[in-house]
């Protein structure tokens, strides 16, 4: 008799916490209307060609999420949990990466100043450094025109 009711009790366990590691429709769609997200489950989550800048993601969940052709400039991903997720052609200058765990990421098209390949596990790029410990983005001089009208080549 005391058999079935643990087994019973055991299944009632199991299947109130598989919910949990499921993705959260909720978070997902407030993210994408470009809210504030720390340690939400954004699993699976669709940003592909969405502009959200300067957001906070910090410990969130955003495994196989889909971030291409996305611009996520001053965002922050410090501790996200970014394994495989999709962010080919993705803008992320000036975003926060410390301490996030990526082990395979597709990041064709990003360039980082420190290190162009991802490490193996740990942070997606090794962090810069900086005391803020971000990723600054590439840095260029502005090109020097002479002025409206004038030919470039003009002395």
């Amino acid at each position: 008799m005391m058999r079935p009711l643990a087994l019973l009790s055991l299944i009632a366990v199991l299947a109130a916490a598989a919910p949990a590691l499921a993705q959260n429709a909720g978070q997902i769609a407030a993210a994408r209307r470009g809210a504030n997200c720390p340690g939400c489950n954004l699993f699976q989550a669709d940003f592909s060609g969405l502009e959200i800048k300067g957001r906070n993601y910090a410990g969130a969940r955003l495994r196989q999420s889909d971030l291409s052709l996305s611009v996520m400039n001053r965002a922050n991903f410090g501790g996200a949990d970014l394994r495989d997720v999709n962010a080919y052609g993705g803008v992320f200058s000036s975003a926060n990466f410390a301490r996030a765990e990526a082990l395979s990421v597709t990041e064709a098209g990003l360039a980082a100043p420190t290190s162009p390949t991802p490490a193996s596990s740990g942070p997606i790029w090794r962090a810069p450094t900086s005391p803020a410990r971000t990723w600054t983005g590439p840095t260029s001089p502005a090109p020097r025109w002479p002025g409206p009208g004038v030919s470039p080549r003009a002395s």
